[in-house]
């Protein structure tokens, strides 16, 4: 997917969306040829919904009659799967909860991301003189399912398996919340924890639903259905050289394979019950996306439909979507009936928009996984994954978890940062561009480095021969950039250091990235009051050395140059690399015991290059 010449969406007003009954925002985050526009409902003219067999078949009439002229947004909730196959299964004559809630409107707001055009969107913008909206609150996270109750449940999906009902059982539970405060906040930070193709906002009044999903479940154009399973999920690594690691290590391990296989199979039958014969075909097998905390694996499925087919024809066949059941779908459904404590309701059932057509049906859905739910200060997320017969209960228990984190990580809106420096010239400039570009293509950041040159030279020239100047670039994530130059004045030496007492985590992703998210070291480098004191030095969980909050830091000893390695959880400075190259220093886990019997300690970066200092 390509971000670049990308549009960001203006501000929206939380207070708005989150106090306005029946709106609807449908959002991407990643933008290609079929994913480009933004869309917000509000105002309905009609609202449909179901709690029962008779009552599903009926708002599917209404959903055929209305899609004619109007727009149709909303969702099915899985359990809407037990009452399509009303023949097989024996479901409660009525639901707790809507199988199905859709909503019907005149018109659409949208806002185009290549070009940057709106059309009836500027009522929802945020207004600087507005009301402030409420901040949000989350508490007391808990997975509802602990670790000995998901390991019993895999053992006893372990003996389906045995006895040849299923292949894969889809198993999930819930992690459960307190939430107060503006939803709407809440959802756009998710929104910048997980940068994702299928974003949602849905206001029903006392019912939300955000959702930050990854996985198309189908969208209809031109008579052609295309479907995208996800199956197979690995974690980001901490740079790109770990990424591609991981990507391998998906791409090539057998149990992912396996069930991305099983579950494409299963969506070309699905298919194939509605379109042509023959037409239903694969492609992109096996294909990796990249999102902010983890990889998954897709395939494309694709086929050209029936004449006549309806919407309930389309839902019947296809719902729920593979990926979230198991193979086969129904007695794997069964199994999960009977695993499942509660029902899913919203999660992994389907969220999406049918856009009006006479003749042609046109609708995209995706299936709402990474989706919190909302209702009477009450959240809950579900999270899961495919079992098979050699998945181990741990490291299966460990991803559901994994694709939770979303929820908690709070990148903030950053931007990537590098700081240079002039002297007659831009000191190591291809090794800061080098670097740059590098964390622009882990962060999925569109990075124009000929503009950025072309701007570093017209900068240059307001510059002073002789005189030394630091710039600070920052590029932000719709690849806007601003530079900023300061001139260096003659200042007092300092040349002392101090320990920092918190520690780092070198799983930490952001530390091996130059970037704006630096709380911790800007908050501990406020403490050094004297004038002497040039930086605060940090250790991480393992108690070695890592870096300073501005600086690498090298020690001397024997003779002989040492390093803490990258992997401590540093900053691969600029001038780190050129003076490693320099002096033939070895990099090493360092302690504070070394520091302290160190001949000398340097540190360095690209401003003030290598300086002796002495340790408080």
């Amino acid at each position: 997917m390509s971000i670049q010449n990308r549009k960001t969406l203006p501000v929206l007003d939380p207070v708005k969306l989150s106090g306005e009954k029946n709106t609807m925002l449908f959002e991407t985050g990643y933008v290609d040829r079929a994913n480009n526009k933004t869309y917000l409902f509000s105002k309905p003219l009609a609202v449909i919904r179901a709690y029962d067999y008779t009552g599903l078949k009926k708002a599917f009439q209404k959903i055929e009659n209305y899609s004619k002229k109007y727009y149709i947004a909303g969702y099915l909730s899985y359990e809407a799967g037990y009452y399509f196959e009303n023949d097989i299964f024996t479901p409660k004559k009525r639901s707790n909860f809507p199988l199905l809630e859709m909503l019907v409107f005149n018109k659409a707001a949208c806002f185009e991301h290549f070009t940057g055009k709106s059309r009836n969107l500027s009522p929802y913008y945020a207004k600087k003189t507005g009301k402030k909206s409420r901040p949000y609150k989350v508490k007391k996270l808990r997975m509802v399912l602990d670790f000995e109750h998901y390991k019993r449940h895999i053992l006893k999906i372990k003996e389906h398996i045995k006895a040849g009902d299923t292949y894969q059982v889809n198993f999930t539970g819930k992690l459960k919340f307190g939430f107060t405060g503006n939803s709407y906040n809440f959802y756009k930070e998710l929104k910048n924890n997980q940068r994702v193709s299928f974003g949602a906002y849905i206001n029903l009044g006392r019912r939300k639903i955000l959702s930050l999903s990854p996985e198309l479940f189908f969208c209809l154009k031109n008579n052609f259905i295309t479907a995208k399973p996800m199956k197979g999920t690995v974690k980001r690594g901490k740079n790109l050289l770990e990424d591609r690691k991981m990507i391998a290590e998906l791409k090539t391990g057998l149990k992912s394979r396996a069930e991305n296989i099983m579950i494409v199979d299963m969506i070309r039958n699905d298919l194939g019950k509605i379109c042509r014969t023959g037409s239903v075909k694969t492609s992109g097998i096996f294909e990796v996306e990249k999102y902010n905390t983890l990889f998954q694996m897709i395939t494309t499925v694709t086929g050209e439909l029936l004449p006549g087919t309806t919407y309930y024809d389309i839902f019947k066949s296809i719902f729920p979507g593979g990926s979230v059941t198991g193979a086969p779908k129904i007695r794997t459904m069964e199994i999960i009936r009977e695993l499942e404590a509660e029902a899913r309701g919203v999660y992994c059932g389907a969220l999406g928009i049918i856009f009006p057509g006479e003749k042609e049906k046109q609708a995209v859905f995706n299936i709402p996984i990474r989706t919190v739910f909302l209702e009477n200060k009450r959240g809950e997320l579900g999270a899961g994954g495919g079992i098979v017969w050699d998945s181990a209960a741990k490291s299966e228990y460990q991803e559901a978890l994994l694709k939770s984190n979303f929820l908690t990580e709070n990148t903030a809106g950053f931007c990537l940062l590098e700081t240079l420096l002039w002297e007659d010239g831009y000191f190591l400039l291809p090794g800061h561009i080098k670097r740059l570009k590098a964390s622009a293509a882990y962060f999925s950041y569109p990075l124009e480095t000929g503009r950025i040159k072309e701007q570093l030279k017209r900068k240059e020239k307001e510059f002073n021969k002789g005189c030394r100047y630091k710039l600070r670039l920052l590029i932000s994530e719709n690849g806007t950039f601003n530079l900023e130059a300061s001139r260096l004045e003659q200042e007092q030496v300092k040349d002392r250091i101090v320990v920092s007492g918190m520690r780092t985590n070198s799983r930490d992703r952001f530390l091996y990235h130059k970037t704006t998210n630096r709380f911790l070291y800007e908050a501990e480098r406020k403490k050094i009051v004297s004038n002497s004191i040039l930086d605060i030095i940090f250790l991480n969980e393992k108690n070695e050395i890592t870096e300073g909050a501005i600086s690498n830091v090298f020690i001397l000893k024997n003779g002989r140059y040492y390093t803490p390695p990258v992997s401590a959880g540093l900053l691969p400075g600029v001038y780190r690399s050129y003076y490693i190259n320099r002096t033939k220093a070895v990099e090493r886990p360092l302690s504070l015991l070394d520091l302290k019997k160190a001949d000398s300690i340097i540190v360095t970066n690209s401003v003030i290059k290598a300086r002796t200092v002495r340790l408080v």
